[in-house]
């Protein structure tokens, strides 16, 4: 489940992690430009009260992968993110199940790592993430994140 999906997203901010009483659902796959435009004119966007933040509904935040939601797992900064799936050990069926997904995922990681980006982590939450605006970001940070951004979409 995923916040980029009506069955995973928070239905009080589908998705977004943030509150306004603006967005609507038939917004969605426009929250870039929309959450631009609401920093621009309120300042920092306040957090989704029905999901803390997290962006995922109820039923996304209770499956669990090794004890840890998907929450969790993206509140962790790149390279402790990157050293929890590095060391992943899985019985031999779901490694296989897994093979594909796991390398893309440590691959990723590895390159934002490896970019200078090992400190943020991947959610909206954390004060370094890379889910907040560039501007939010110091100017050396930002200077790495947006490069790294790009590379990671066109892969």
């Amino acid at each position: 489940m995923s916040f980029n999906s009506s069955q995973g997203w928070c239905p009080d901010c589908f998705g977004t992690g943030v509150r306004s009483e603006q967005f609507e659902v038939e917004q969605t796959g426009e929250e870039a430009q929309w959450l631009e435009a609401t920093a621009e004119s309120a300042g920092a966007a306040a957090l989704c009260r029905g999901c803390e933040g997290a962006r995922l509904n109820s039923t996304a935040l209770h499956l669990r992968f090794r004890e840890r939601s998907i929450a969790e797992l993206t509140a962790l900064p790149v390279k402790a993110l990157r050293s929890f799936f590095e060391a992943l050990k899985l019985p031999a069926r779901e490694a296989a199940i897994a093979r594909d997904a796991l390398a893309e995922i440590c691959s990723r990681l590895s390159f934002l790592d490896r970019v200078g980006l090992g400190y943020l982590a991947l959610e909206p939450r954390s004060a370094q993430s890379l889910g907040r605006r560039s501007a939010a970001h110091t100017a050396g940070g930002a200077a790495r994140l947006e490069p790294a951004r790009g590379l990671l979409r066109a892969r």
